[in-house]
């Protein structure tokens, strides 16, 4: 972080705990972000194995998955 400040106007770090692997940013705590909640729920579609980027949806064969939610947590540097 001091290295991105001191080659960058850095004005604030958003960053996420991924809650889906166990995840909850015990780190992020101790580095001094502060906790803003979990991200909202949201759902990604499949298609073969593989999440369907961008596009049109309707009429393909796959099928909406939940995504696992985020622990947010930002760093203000204002």
């Amino acid at each position: 972080i001091r290295l991105l400040r001191k080659m960058y106007d850095v004005k604030g770090i958003v960053t996420y705990a991924d809650d889906g692997v166990g995840h909850v940013g015990t780190i992020y705590k101790a580095s001094g972000f502060e906790y803003k909640g979990l991200t909202a729920v949201k759902s990604d579609f499949w298609i073969d194995g593989k999440i369907q980027q961008r596009g049109q949806t309707k009429g393909m064969n796959g099928e909406w998955k939940l995504r696992s939610r985020k622990h947010l947590f930002i760093k203000d540097f204002r």
